[in-house]
């Protein structure tokens, strides 16, 4: 029993990983301007000029929508016209080296000077009180200057300290990294080298083709929009895996609960409601009796009526 309930497992990880691939692989047909390629894609961001595109192997590619025929053209621009339509309006949460949380949306690569001062008793960020900028970039601002210049400024009395020190003098730090716009509407540019290192790996993608001296601004436009699709991803892709680890662990509990004489394993057999489409769905899952086996698998599977169910471990 113990080897059928580990393969069981197995099935419903399975299971998991393939319904999400499917969901991935879900898209539009695309037609070029010349009406001779055709694709399979979905669109994830999109402005007037280029689109991001996900294949279904999951690669991004940023398309100029002058390319496309002008069926697709007009999609975009339908597309574009909605109101709820996702064209990177999207917080999520970043994490930095420190392990501070930062809910923010992405909006492109950034590279420019910060400027801090000190008058009147206070200090000043681009020529704005300290104290009125959003408190998440406060808290980040002491790790910039100790990346950049005084190692041991660590918190945000340091900084105040280290910043009375400037007098009447400016201090001048540049920022190579990508601009956020943080929940209060506040938008700063934050250096790629703070952020935790899976977070970093997402965002510096297209640095150096955004960077480079030669990048037009039609090209750094393109870079922006493609950062923003690939960082909306990363956190899609991300939440993904953490909702298939947190089901995967909720059957493993259930394996144990099992084990420890707790509960029982039920096959509970599902057949589509009369105003649905879909076929017969046999659900395993862990319960102290047949009714509760039954309404666990039917909050699984809304719509569904529940046929037989039977006991296949034993406490």
């Amino acid at each position: 029993m113990r080897r059928r309930q580990v393969y069981l497992v197995k099935a419903f990880c399975w299971s998991v990983i393939v319904c999400l691939s499917a969901a991935s692989s879900l898209g539009r047909e695309w037609t070029d301007a010349s009406g001779r390629h055709s694709w399979k894609a979905e669109i994830l961001a999109a402005n007037e000029q280029v689109i991001v595109l996900q294949e279904r192997k999951g690669d991004l590619h940023a398309v100029q929508v002058s390319e496309l025929s002008a069926a697709d053209q007009q999609f975009v621009a339908d597309y574009l016209s909605e109101p709820d339509s996702k064209v990177n309006r999207n917080m999520h949460s970043w994490t930095m080296q420190s392990g501070l949380k930062v809910k923010a949306e992405v909006l492109g690569y950034k590279s420019g000077p910060v400027e801090i001062s000190y008058r009147n008793g206070t200090p000043y960020v681009n020529r704005k009180r300290f104290a009125r900028i959003d408190q998440v970039y406060q808290t980040m601002l002491p790790k910039l200057v100790a990346a950049t210049d005084d190692s041991s400024v660590q918190s945000v009395d340091d900084f105040k300290a280290w910043a009375k020190k400037l007098r009447r003098e400016k201090r001048t730090i540049q920022v190579d990294g990508v601009l956020m716009q943080l929940e209060s509407g506040d938008e700063y540019a934050v250096p790629l080298f703070l952020f935790s290192e899976p977070d970093r790996r997402a965002l510096e993608n297209g640095w150096e083709q955004w960077s480079a001296d030669e990048s037009t601004r039609e090209q750094k436009e393109r870079e922006d929009l493609l950062l923003r699709a690939e960082a909306d991803e990363y956190q899609r892709s991300r939440q993904q895996e953490d909702n298939k680890r947190n089901q995967i662990q909720m059957m493993q509990l259930g394996l144990l609960a099992v084990d420890a004489g707790l509960t029982s394993i039920w096959e509970v057999t599902l057949m589509p409601g009369r105003s649905m489409n879909g076929r017969p769905q046999r659900v395993v899952v862990p319960a102290n009796d047949s009714r509760a086996a039954i309404q666990t698998a039917l909050s699984k599977y809304p719509g569904y009526v529940a046929g037989p169910a039977r006991q296949l471990s034993r406490r």
